[in-house]
């Protein structure tokens, strides 16, 4: 966890100083924007995103990242998740547009009400999109341990044993941990939701 930062931190000064290649930026973000494309997709689609649409957003994504001055960056991994999350709600967009559309063309009613979306599912899919902002905001208040067990665990695919055994952790400490960092998380957006 510790040499991470601090890769991290050499990255991001190598970025600075001109001396980080475009491959080494990529491979430190590059799982990153892959969870965070895949699920801005699906917070505005409610669906599993297709593999090309995703690697559509994390190619766009990277790019944009990369355009940043990194004399402005403070944290690559959240940047980078932020940048990929954003790009893939406008593809998210774009889809349900498209849907849309293919909606106002088909007239066989019968076919027509496989794509109609209620009034009810689009105000879900809002509100999920704002609890999701909450969630990315307040994840980054949680301590670094905490944020990473979240991340690696309940973001990503690491099961919760293997992650306690990467940072010499019992399951059990592993799993207090977890769960002290998803009630800080629930209470953080709770306070965000209340206070709109």
């Amino acid at each position: 966890m510790r040499r991470d930062e601090d890769d991290l931190r050499n990255l991001l000064e190598s970025w600075r100083t001109g001396s980080a290649t475009r491959r080494d930026l990529y491979l430190a973000v590059r799982v990153i924007m892959y969870q965070a494309a895949r699920r801005g997709i699906g917070a505005i689609t409610c669906d599993i995103p297709d593999e090309q649409d995703v690697e559509d957003v994390v190619y766009q994504a990277f790019c944009e990242f990369e355009a940043q001055d990194p004399a402005a960056v403070r944290r690559i991994v959240a940047l980078a998740w932020q940048v990929a999350y954003r790009r893939g709600q406008d593809v998210g967009r774009a889809i349900i547009r498209s849907r849309e559309q293919i909606r106002g063309h088909v007239q066989d009613r019968a076919i027509r009400t496989n794509f109609e979306f209620s009034d009810e599912d689009a105000r879900a899919a809002a509100q999920r999109e704002v609890l999701i902002g909450y969630a990315i905001d307040c994840l980054d208040l949680l301590p670094d341990e905490q944020r990473d067990v979240v991340r690696a665990t309940v973001m990503g695919r690491e099961t919760l044993s293997d992650w306690a055994f990467q940072v010499g952790k019992s399951h059990q400490a592993a799993s207090r941990q977890c769960a002290r960092a998803l009630r800080s998380l629930a209470r953080c957006v709770k306070f965000k939701r209340d206070a709109r």
